[in-house]
C-alpha cells in the first residue's frame, strides 16, 4: 500500500520531519518498507502545446513538432503522432526523465534537430503507457512546470508492507 505525505498532511496536523513521520508510522505498527521522495524530479518538464506538425522528411514514421512552451518555442521529434492544439508534457533540454534517469539533450535526427522530448506517463513514472505520449485538459497551462499543474507529482510517497 502507498500513502500520500501530502495527503496526510491535509488529514492531520503534523509537525514532524518526513523521517519522523515514517518511523512514528512504524511504531504504530505500519511497517513502513520504502520513503519514496519525488520531490525535485519533474525539473524542466512543463506544459506545452503542439502548434505545428509535419513528417520528417526522410525518416518514415517520425514527426516533428512545434510546440510552444510559454515564452519560448522548440521543436521535437518523436514517433507517436500528436495533432496540432494538443497540450503535452515536455521535457526541456537538461531535464532528467525520473524513469530511467535519461539526461534529455538536443540531438540531430536525419538532419533534422530536436531540442526537447514529448514524454509519455511512463517515462515520467506516473502510469505504464509507454508508448502514447501523455496528452492534457485544455486547462493545463502552457510554459508552466508540471509539477505547478499537478502538486502531486512533487509528494513523498510511504510504501507499506
Amino acid at each position: 500500500m502507498r500513502i500520500s505525505e501530502q495527503w496526510l498532511r491535509e488529514l492531520l496536523e503534523l509537525p514532524w520531519t518526513t523521517e519522523e513521520v515514517a518511523s512514528i508510522l512504524t511504531n504504530l505498527g505500519l511497517e513502513v518498507e520504502a520513503v519514496e521522495d519525488w520531490r525535485g524530479k519533474y525539473r524542466g518538464i512543463v506544459v506545452g502545446i503542439v502548434t505545428e506538425v509535419r513528417s520528417h522528411p526522410r525518416r518514415g514514421g517520425l514527426w516533428i513538432y512545434r510546440v510552444s512552451v510559454g515564452d519560448d518555442n522548440v521543436q521535437v521529434i518523436a514517433g507517436t503522432s500528436v495533432p496540432a492544439g494538443e497540450r503535452v508534457v515536455v521535457a526541456l533540454p537538461g531535464a532528467v526523465l525520473p524513469r530511467g534517469g535519461k539526461e534529455v539533450e538536443p540531438r540531430s535526427i536525419d538532419g533534422e534537430d530536436s531540442h526537447a522530448m514529448l514524454c509519455s506517463r511512463w517515462e515520467l513514472g506516473v502510469g505504464e503507457e509507454s508508448d502514447r505520449v501523455w496528452l492534457l485538459p485544455p486547462d493545463a497551462p502552457i510554459g508552466k512546470a508540471l509539477s505547478t499543474y499537478l502538486p502531486s507529482v512533487e509528494d513523498v510517497v510511504y510504501e507499506f508492507s
